[in-house]
């Protein structure tokens, strides 16, 4: 259950940073020429992010089922 709840956490600072990263990359001025390796660094770390969250997410599945499954055997 701790697992489960360390997986909650990460995913909940994981998305946190996803939003700022959405918001930073919503931003027009990132988009000009002079930005375009800030724009190539938010991008990189943006799908760094998301590639976490998946990873996380399906640790969080395997624990729910583990536990679960667990449970169900008692």
């Amino acid at each position: 259950k701790s697992r489960l709840t360390r997986c909650d956490k990460r995913l909940a600072e994981l998305s946190a940073a996803a939003q700022q990263l959405d918001a930073q990359l919503a931003d027009p001025a990132l988009y000009t020429p002079t930005a375009r390796e800030r724009q190539r660094d938010l991008v990189a770390e943006r799908a760094r992010v998301a590639q976490d969250i998946d990873a996380v997410e399906t640790e969080w599945l395997a624990l729910s089922e583990e536990l679960e499954r667990a449970a169900t055997a008692d």
